[in-house]
């Protein structure tokens, strides 16, 4: 059986006291927890390899490690770890930004929510536009921000995206890419012949800067519901061997014929031994099934 885990940030902290309001980051020092437990436990295994139907029917657990939106620093801090962990990762990376590396929309909001709302309700209230920008365009939800929250801190300028000349100084023996949308847009709220525009481009510039891509997409922001939508799913089949969604679960075989609805598991900044048992506790139900 395979599971799949997805990361965003890797920070280099000494300690895990820092604010993440959207709960993206992970600390180097966990990071490097998280691979020793899991190696303890389970067997780590590429994705592309991980996505073939002995895997996902063997009693093994296997567990594939991938990062979402090329964030610099966190690429180049996992590359080392996962190298001495003797691990792999797919970085699923959106091509434009690898063009004009830039600081996230949602970086700025999370320096914004920070640093000017202190109260729930504030809070609240500010997280009601979080969820709007989303399920929108990228360009629009990015020049919001800008007005919005134009000083960014320091912690957060740092969060800037991967040129290709980063993904291409990554190991080689590490890092495979994919890809994760042409800007990061809300799938559904485009046409099917903008979004077969944007895939074909996403696509082509990978290929141009000599990026070997596996013929997976993950979905920005990973909700099930944006392939739900006919033209949203006929354009992603056409372009695409395999989707992935941002929610908790277990790669089954079922999975492998639904090929457009791969279920991704959110890390957050937890123990291994916490990262160990959740994992114990998705894969259980499926063993117990096995064994009956």
């Amino acid at each position: 059986m395979l599971i799949i885990l997805v990361y965003h940030k890797i920070l280099n902290s000494a300690d895990d006291s820092f604010t993440d309001p959207l709960q993206i980051s992970v600390s180097e020092k966990r990071f490097n927890e998280h691979l020793s437990f899991i190696n303890r436990e389970f067997v780590l295994i590429d994705l592309e390899k991980g996505l073939n139907t002995k895997i996902v029917q063997s009693p093994t657990i296997y567990v594939a490690i991938t990062f979402d939106d090329g964030y610099k620093y966190s690429l180049q801090l996992a590359d080392s770890i996962l190298y001495a962990n003797k691990a792999k990762a797919t970085a699923f990376i959106c091509p434009i930004h690898c063009d004009n590396p830039e600081i996230f929309w949602w970086d700025r909001f999370a320096d914004m929510y920070i640093k000017k709302y202190e109260t729930e309700n504030q809070r609240k209230k500010i997280w009601r536009l979080h969820q709007k920008l989303i399920r929108g365009r990228y360009d629009d939800a990015a020049r919001k921000m800008t007005v919005l929250h134009p000083d960014i801190s320091d912690t957060h300028r740092c969060d800037i995206t991967s040129s290709w000349d980063d993904l291409s100084e990554l190991s080689k023996e590490v890092f495979t890419f994919a890809c994760h949308g042409l800007k990061h847009d809300w799938f559904p709220s485009m046409t099917a012949n903008e979004l077969e525009r944007d895939l074909i481009a996403a696509k082509q510039m990978i290929i141009e800067n000599g990026i070997n891509a596996q013929s997976i997409l993950a979905y920005p922001y990973g909700y099930r519901e944006c392939v739900l939508m006919t033209h949203v799913s006929e354009v992603i089949a056409s372009h695409f061997k395999w989707g992935m969604i941002a929610e908790p679960g277990l790669v089954v075989t079922k999975d492998i014929k639904n090929r457009y609805f791969i279920p991704r598991n959110h890390v957050g900044n937890w123990s291994g031994e916490n990262l160990v048992n959740r994992i114990h506790k998705i894969a259980n139900p499926f063993i117990s099934k096995s064994q009956q």
